[in-house]
C-alpha cells in the first residue's frame, strides 16, 4: 500500500502532463481543422500517450528496464486504452449527445484509473 501512496501523485502529474499534450491536440484538430472528434481524441490520445510514456519511465515508476522490455508493455496498454477512450468518446458523444470535451472528460477518468493498475503491476 506504501508503493500506491507513493507512486499515484506523480502518476497523476504525468497524466495531468499528458492531458494537456491530448486537450491540447484535440481541440486544436476540431475546432481549428475540423477533424471528426472521435478521431481527433484518437491522435490527441498517441500524442499524450508519448509524453506519458516518458514522464512515468523516468519519474513515476523510475523503470530500470530496458525501452525494448518496458515500451511493448507500455504500447500495449496504450492501444487498449486508446480503444477504451474512443469508445466512450463514440458512445458519449453519438449516442448520448454529450459535447465531446465533456465526453472526453469522462473518457479520461475511466482511462486513467484503468491504465495505473495496468501499469503499475505490468508495464513497469
Amino acid at each position: 500500500m506504501c508503493a500506491l501512496r507513493s507512486d499515484l501523485p506523480l502518476f497523476f502529474a504525468a497524466g495531468v502532463t499528458a492531458a494537456v499534450a491530448h486537450y491540447g491536440a484535440l481541440i486544436s484538430l476540431v475546432e481549428i481543422l475540423g477533424i471528426e472528434a472521435i478521431l481527433a481524441s484518437t491522435m490527441g490520445f498517441c500524442l499524450g500517450a508519448i509524453v506519458s510514456y516518458l514522464f512515468n519511465y523516468k519519474f513515476t515508476f523510475k523503470s530500470g528496464a530496458h525501452h525494448f522490455v518496458a515500451f511493448p508493455k507500455f504500447a500495449a496498454i496504450a492501444i487498449l486504452g486508446a480503444v477504451f477512450n474512443a469508445s466512450i468518446m463514440a458512445v458519449a458523444v453519438h449516442r448520448v449527445g454529450l459535447n465531446y470535451l465533456v465526453a472526453q472528460f469522462a473518457a479520461t477518468a475511466a482511462v486513467f484509473f484503468w491504465s495505473y493498475t495496468a501499469h503499475r503491476h505490468w508495464t513497469f
